[in-house]
């Protein structure tokens, strides 16, 4: 830094960190089975009956009924740091296995040869010393795709063993020989999937280096006609998937789904885009129409900046005010003073480890905020914790939940985890507040989880 002798005005710089923008509306006509290719690239083949094209303004796909079969489309470009990422969709049916996939995911590498050992193990070989693994990454999980020559199953594996040039992957389903090629991604991702028959959810989930928590079904918009607007940011240790209807409203119109604060990929790590539609092991029953409007993806370098000082200024450079609604009043009398009213209380934690019954309880009676819900489950099938508005402890025959919180299923030994972030207000049982865990969904279901396999922490308040 240049000295600055006494007396003298010194300079400071403020320096413009860059953003860029990488948004398409696919407003090209392109005939069937194309898409821009400045925008994007078809990695791999494309799936038996899956067909795409760019007209009237959106990316048109179709599912075809061929049990695993897959299409993914690549962004050009990849994108790092602090991350926004919108697309619109608007899907014709939801239906059971079909899954339709927006994602941003680093790359691995394409065209690897591909060879299957049995129905559980599947070996990836690399080129002559770029194989990226070594024995401290056996237990991470990242996709196998495009998969072309062998009939395995495009999913998410865990890393069995690495030798030389060679990684072994634990697979489920797969034939017992056969070689061919595939592409590896999403060692690090950020993962949204339309799945299910259910036209308000999606699972919504993020990896960090082979670990994740485990998806959540976030309820959003309904992806019918005209569709809805879905949204992740991810920032500064923090990321929130938003949504909002397409139609135009004069209030705030996005809602937080979901959010992580674990598992986030690292700034520097270099993530595309990729649309994908993935058939289940099992044919679907009719093909899907997905419409994607645009998308758009937004990376950022964030810049803390502390204001030291603030100089009054003179009467000839004032600072200007506006006021956004209503009328600005001139106060000139003070007549009396209201004391402002009780403070609210602070949230109160409650922590539930379930026993091996349906864990009736009754945890407060009388008006309360539920304000955060944390749940993790051990076991091999899906737990759900229910939620009621009642004085007294809920009957689980005949009393209706007021709310059913899902909890996943472990995976590879990792706990499922259901996470319901609501913000200050919360959500208000005017009644009461009772719980409940059972291993099925139906209001009135009184199947029991283990001991020990669901444990739930809330904070409410009175």
């Amino acid at each position: 830094m240049p000295n600055v002798k006494p007396g003298t005005w010194n300079q400071v710089n403020a320096r413009p960190l860059t953003q860029r923008l990488f948004r398409t509306t696919f407003s090209k006509a392109i005939a069937a089975n194309g898409v821009d290719p400045a925008l994007f690239t078809q990695i791999g083949p494309l799936g038996t009956g899956i067909g795409y094209s760019q007209t009237g303004g959106s990316l048109v796909l179709t599912s075809g009924t061929t049990a695993n079969s897959e299409v993914i489309l690549r962004s050009n470009e990849s994108f790092d740091g602090n991350l926004e990422l919108r697309w619109q969709t608007i899907l014709s049916q939801r239906i059971i296995n079909q899954s339709f996939v927006v994602e941003l995911v680093d790359v691995i590498g394409d065209n690897l040869q591909l060879t299957a050992n049995s129905a559980t193990s599947a070996t990836v070989t690399f080129r002559p010393g770029e194989n990226p693994f070594t024995a401290a990454n056996v237990g991470q999980f990242m996709s196998i795709g495009a998969i072309e020559g062998l009939a395995g199953i495009p999913a998410r594996y865990a890393i069995a063993s690495v030798s030389g040039d060679t990684v072994t992957f634990t697979v489920s389903g797969w034939p017992t020989s056969g070689s061919g090629s595939c592409s590896l991604f999403g060692l690090n991702f950020v993962r949204c999937v339309y799945s299910g028959a259910t036209a308000t959810q999606m699972n919504f989930d993020i990896q960090r280096n082979g670990y994740n928590s485990g998806d959540t079904t976030a309820t959003i918009s309904t992806t019918a006609s005209a569709g809805h607007m879905g949204i992740v940011q991810v920032s500064s240790g923090y990321a929130a998937l938003l949504d909002q209807l397409i139609a135009s409203s004069i209030t705030l119109p996005t809602t937080i789904r979901a959010s992580r604060v674990v598992n986030l990929p690292d700034e520097d790590a270099d993530l595309f885009l990729q649309i994908r539609i993935v058939n289940g092991s099992t044919a679907p029953a009719s093909t899907t129409t997905w419409t994607v409007g645009m998308t758009a993806v937004y990376d950022f370098r964030t810049a803390n900046v502390t204001i030291n000082d603030i100089r009054p200024q003179g009467p000839s450079a004032v600072i200007p005010t506006t006021v956004a609604s209503g009328a600005l009043q001139t106060v000139t009398t003070v007549t009396a003073v209201t004391t402002a009213g009780t403070p609210l209380a602070p949230a109160t934690p409650y922590i539930l480890n379930s026993l091996a019954t349906t864990n009736i309880a009754l945890i407060l009676t009388g008006t309360s905020g539920l304000q955060a819900f944390y749940a993790t489950n051990t076991g091999a099938t899906p737990a759900f914790v229910k939620l009621y508005n009642k004085a007294t402890a809920p009957v689980l025959a005949s009393d209706v939940p007021a709310m059913i919180l899902p909890v996943p299923a472990a995976a590879a030994g990792v706990p499922g985890v259901a996470n319901l972030r609501i913000g200050f207000n919360g959500f208000r049982f005017a009644l009461g507040l009772g719980i409940a865990i059972t291993g099925a969904v139906a209001d009135n279901d009184t199947t029991a989880v283990a001991a020990g396999q669901v444990k739930v922490m809330l904070s409410r308040t009175v």
